[in-house]
This record gives structure tokens, C-alpha cells and sequence, in this order.
């Protein structure tokens, strides 16, 4: 999914970054199309002859997971592993 900031977004953003200094809230100005970085990036590997990592795409997969599993659940945190 998507989230673009707009007023009329269903849901509210909140971006939090966890440290072992505690929770810290971000305020981004602005939250760029996540899909068209993700193209970009693809593209900019093809052109340079350089695959891109598996493991790295796996990583994002279980980030959508969690994002999900986070959004049926209220918002609940999930530990992704």
C-alpha cells in the first residue's frame, strides 16, 4: 500500500523509530511515491549491470507483511524477524 500524506488519507501517518534510547517520532515534510524509488532503483541496477540483492527484497516483503498484520490489528507494533 501506499500512504501519501493527503488530508483525506484514511488513515493517519505516525512514524516512529524505536532506539535503546527509547521511541522517537519522526515528522517527515513529505513522503515520496515508495513505488516509483523502488522502479528507479531496479532501472538504475539494470543500466549499471549490477543485480539487485534477494535478500533486500525478501526484507521489504516482510515489511509489507508486518504493515499489514500492524494495520488489522489497530495498529498494534508486530516484530518483523
Amino acid at each position: 500500500f501506499q500512504i501519501s500524506g493527503a488530508a483525506d488519507e484514511p488513515y493517519k501517518i505516525r512514524l516512529e523509530m524505536e532506539t535503546a534510547a527509547g521511541v522517537r517520532k519522526l515528522h517527515p515534510r513529505s513522503f515520496p511515491n515508495i513505488y516509483q524509488s523502488l522502479i528507479e532503483h531496479h532501472a538504475e541496477s539494470v543500466l549499471a549491470g549490477k543485480a539487485i540483492n534477494a535478500r533486500d527484497g525478501m526484507r521489504n516483503l516482510k515489511l509489507c507483511e508486518a504493515a499489514h498484520k500492524s494495520a488489522q490489528q489497530g495498529g498494534k507494533a508486530v516484530t518483523v524477524k
